[in-house]
C-alpha cells in the first residue's frame, strides 16, 4: 500500500500509518466498496485497537460533518453502519505502513 494518495477511512486523514486486513466490502452493490486492507492514521488505529468504537464514530462523524451538508444524525448513522461493515470483515494482523 502506498500511502502518497491514502487517506485514512476512518477520519480521512493524510497521515496513514497502518492498514487493517479486512475481507472486501461492498456497500452499494456494484457502486461502492472496500476491496481488502483499511487505512488508518494513528489516533483511528489506536481507537480500533483498544475497540473503542464509539470514540472512533464519534472522531469519523466530527471529521464528515463539516464536510457533508447533511443532518448529524444521517451521518452518524451512516457512518455507524460503515463502522460495523468494517467490524465483520476485519481479519486477523495489520500492515505497518507509515
Amino acid at each position: 500500500m502506498s500511502t502518497d494518495t491514502v487517506i485514512c477511512d476512518f477520519c480521512s486523514s493524510n497521515k496513514v500509518i497502518t492498514a487493517f486486513h479486512a475481507k472486501d466490502v461492498e456497500l452499494i452493490p456494484g457502486v461502492l466498496g472496500s476491496l481488502g486492507e483499511w487505512a488508518a492514521c494513528l489516533v483511528c488505529r489506536d481507537l480500533i485497537l483498544a475497540e473503542d468504537w464509539n470514540a472512533l464514530l464519534e472522531r469519523s462523524v466530527d471529521t464528515f460533518k463539516s464536510d457533508m451538508p447533511m443532518p448529524v444524525e444521517f451521518i452518524r448513522e451512516a457512518l455507524s453502519d460503515l463502522h460495523k461493515k468494517f467490524r465483520e470483515a476485519r481479519l486477523e494482523g495489520r500492515t505497518e505502513v507509515g
